[in-house]
């Protein structure tokens, strides 16, 4: 017998890879959670492991975690400092050969295409607020009245009317249920 439907119903876990250099995103369904990261599904072939530096967000429906490509030494944007791409960084440490060709270059695609592209770290925001200085001189009554009723008109006509059943069938609950005691009275005294 399946009972599925009396466990609880568990939250989707995605992260959202932020590519601020295009200013687009990716999203990244995790398969598993570990205590330093998380490793996402295949997603086109290709599955990440984010390292955890921020913060999740839970939402209604599932619980979202943003994340830039890199490592928390190289993408972290919050960090203060100088920002280099993680091949960089290895190219720098590992240095060149007896030839001038740097180690990192030998290495095969198999072997790069994870340290380059498929691994990240989970950010911060920094949330900003309005200044007391700000120009509010574009914003006028008008504009979000205009906006508020836009809204408006695009649900309008969208939802149906709430039924309540019990109210709706009242006359047809009474009349079974005279029925069914004149039926068991008119069984107990012999009418019929």
């Amino acid at each position: 017998m399946n009972l599925n439907f009396l466990a609880p119903k568990r939250k989707k876990k995605v992260v959202k890879q932020l590519i601020p250099i295009s200013m687009r995103g990716e999203s990244w369904p995790v398969d598993i959670e570990t205590a330093r990261g998380f490793h996402t599904k295949k997603v086109k072939g290709i599955d990440k492991l984010f390292i955890k530096w921020g913060p999740s967000w839970n939402f209604p429906d599932q619980i979202e975690s943003y994340g830039v490509e890199g490592t928390p030494l190289t993408a972290h944007p919050t960090l203060e400092g100088v920002k280099i791409t993680v091949p960089d960084f290895l190219r720098e440490v590992w240095g060149k050969d007896k030839d001038g060709v740097y180690i990192y270059d030998q290495f095969t695609d198999e072997l790069k295409i994870p340290l380059e592209k498929d691994s990240g770290v989970i950010c911060d925001f920094k949330v900003a607020f309005p200044d007391v200085d700000m120009d509010l001189s574009q914003i006028d009554i008008a504009s979000i009245m205009k906006e508020s009723h836009a809204g408006q008109l695009r649900e309008y006509g969208k939802s149906t009317p709430k039924k309540n059943l019990l109210r709706d069938n009242i006359p047809i609950l009474v009349a079974m249920v005279l029925s069914f005691f004149f039926g068991v009275l008119a069984q107990l005294k012999g009418w019929f």
